[in-house]
């Protein structure tokens, strides 16, 4: 499978309240990221966005993948991918998943980096649709200081 898109950029301050204005700004595409495809602790591919923060990735039709992107100066962010339920005809005729938009966040603190994915990217065979299931976000009370 082929994964393409483009890598854009914002910044978001926790610190500054949620509803003021200036705690978010986008940035624009982001060329120069690194995105790497994991099997396992093994990387299997990688590849860096554009100049103007477009990508491609060949992906193969496997469970059990890790999609991580990363910059200096921003958060590194990561989904998992888990292709296994594709149907036989589906590869064979080959896939194509594009126009993915990842973003990252320039905002960077200690706090941010947890490692965790965002979430995993699945197929299921079943309504014949991809689905990205959301990973499950831990509560705190109090983030930033």
């Amino acid at each position: 499978m082929i994964l393409s898109g483009t890598v854009y950029g914002y910044s978001f301050d926790p610190s500054v309240k949620l509803l003021n204005k200036e705690n978010s700004k986008l940035e624009g595409s982001i060329g120069g990221v690194s995105i790497s495809l994991y099997k396992g602790s093994s990387k299997i591919s990688s590849t860096k966005s554009s100049g103007n923060g477009t990508f491609s990735i060949e992906v193969p039709i496997e469970k059990d993948l890790k999609l991580e992107y990363s910059k200096d100066n921003y958060v590194t962010g990561s989904f998992n991918i888990d292709l296994s339920a594709v149907p036989e005809d589906m590869i064979q005729t080959g896939l194509i998943f594009e126009n993915i938009e990842l973003a990252m966040n320039s905002f960077v603190s200690d706090k941010t980096k947890d490692g965790r994915p965002f979430g995993k990217l699945t197929y299921n065979a079943s309504s014949h649709a991809w689905h990205l299931q959301k990973s499950p976000m831990k509560t705190r009370k109090i983030i930033w200081r």
